[in-house]
């Protein structure tokens, strides 16, 4: 099977395609507003005629709804999860997120992993998109599936 190489937003270019999904708010990862930008300019450029769009990004709202949030811990037989928000900025926010899993021996494993997310005023996404030609909306769910506060749904087509 031969391999595709691994595609890196927002400088590579995607190719043609006739549906781009995106979910885990995987856009917010880029380093700033610009790069995010960048990013759906070029996902709305690689999409064919008739193609559809959808994928999920952090408003600013996202960082308001978690100011001075305590932190959220949650757990399960097999696993546990800490969660600590900081919004050094309007438009960032910071999640220090520990997790303990079995490490089969009887004890725990513990990991640790920090996400430092780019938060964008979603209200300007389908405007950047129609001057691409995707028509596309910004809403709170997934069909039925209401999302967390500040995570916005984003679904489009291509003209």
């Amino acid at each position: 099977m031969r391999s595709r190489p691994l595609l890196a937003l927002p400088g590579d270019p995607l190719p043609a395609a006739d549906v781009i999904v995106s979910v885990g708010h995987v856009i917010s990862h880029l380093p700033d507003a610009a790069a995010v930008e960048t990013a759906l300019e070029a996902m709305a450029g690689a999409l064919r005629p008739g193609g559809v769009l959808a994928f999920d990004i952090l408003d600013l709202e996202f960082g308001r709804a978690r100011a001075g949030e305590p932190p959220i811990a949650r757990v399960e037989e097999d696993w546990a999860i800490i969660t600590t928000f900081a919004a050094p900025a309007p438009d960032r926010v910071v999640r220090d997120i520990t997790t303990f899993v079995p490490d089969g021996a009887g004890a725990w494993r513990r990991g640790r992993e920090r996400h430092e997310n780019v938060l964008v005023d979603t209200s300007r996404i389908p405007a950047l998109l129609a001057g691409h030609g995707v028509q596309a909306t910004v809403g709170t769910a997934f069909g039925d599936a209401e999302l967390p506060v500040g995570l916005r749904s984003v679904t489009g087509r291509k003209d």
